[in-house]
């Protein structure tokens, strides 16, 4: 994954998945996001265009050999695309299982062994089924 830059705004920090140069994953939905730095105030993207090569010379080249996603009006990054398909339409804040943390540290949950408590967004709760934003009929 290399950076980009189109006049004074800059792509940083790319990640996919959350992982920087991952080698292989699983997922057939990749979620990519970045940062966008400027030197300048009130600089915001209106596209983006993400290229995949099979090697960084080809990429540097401008030869995206495997995928170009072609030009995207949008003045949204992978990320908040992804935060439209969560149940709740936002990433979790630690204020969002404050409740969960208080209870399980209380004597009250002395009875609780071996449960799992999804914090997915919302979508084992809406029955998602692990598929985000999309419920099952």
């Amino acid at each position: 994954m290399t950076e980009g830059s189109t006049g004074s705004l800059t792509a940083e920090h790319l990640r996919c998945e959350y992982l920087v140069n991952p080698l292989g994953i699983d997922e057939t939905a990749r979620r990519l996001n970045w940062v966008l730095r400027s030197e300048r105030r009130g600089q915001v993207q209106g596209a983006y265009q993400i290229l995949v090569a099979s090697t960084a010379q080809a990429l540097g080249e401008g030869r995206a050999n495997l995928w170009d996603s072609g030009r995207v009006r949008s003045d949204q990054n992978m990320r908040e695309t992804y935060q439209r398909g969560i149940p709740l339409q936002r990433l979790g804040v630690p204020e969002d299982i404050k409740g969960l943390v208080v209870f399980l540290a209380s004597d009250a949950s002395a009875f609780i062994t071996g449960a799992a408590f999804p914090l997915d967004g919302g979508n084992t709760a809406l029955g998602a089924n692990g598929t985000i934003g999309r419920r099952e009929a």
